[in-house]
């Protein structure tokens, strides 16, 4: 079992109260559309502006550590550019959770379809709101 150092102790601490669940909680018992409110140190930036020359392309990936795990976050590019953070700083955001519906479908030797739902896409967080804490 990891041991939680105590620098990992403080950050749960600092988000337990303003968080409504973990990276873990929302990939095990999460479904689509549920609000929640999520924290953690920014690991990851991906701006997909700098990836694409669509014009819809104005999100940004953040990948968060919440100490529990790390969860996908994406956020509007209006709203990033608003925040002013980087790397390893500390944020809350709030927004739905969503994760991509996948079906795989088989044909028997009789020639009846077989639709099986995939559950290994993990739960992403659409933000509506976001704001650095303070460390």
């Amino acid at each position: 079992m990891q041991q939680i150092n105590d620098s990992s102790k403080r950050l749960i601490q600092q988000l337990q109260p303003k968080v409504s669940g973990f990276s873990h909680s929302f990939q095990l018992t999460g479904k689509n559309n549920d609000e929640v409110v999520c924290g953690g140190k920014i690991k990851q930036i991906n701006d997909m502006n700098l990836l694409s020359d669509e014009e819809n392309a104005d999100i940004i990936y953040v990948t968060i550590d919440d100490v529990i795990g790390e969860l996908l976050i994406l956020i509007p590019g209006e709203l990033w550019r608003n925040l002013n953070v980087k790397k390893d700083d500390l944020i809350l955001a709030e927004g739905i959770l969503h994760s991509l519906r996948k079906e795989c479908t088989f044909q028997s030797k009789a020639g009846v379809d077989i639709v099986i739902a995939r559950r290994d896409e993990p739960m992403r967080v659409l933000v509506k709101k976001v704001e650095r804490l303070d460390a």
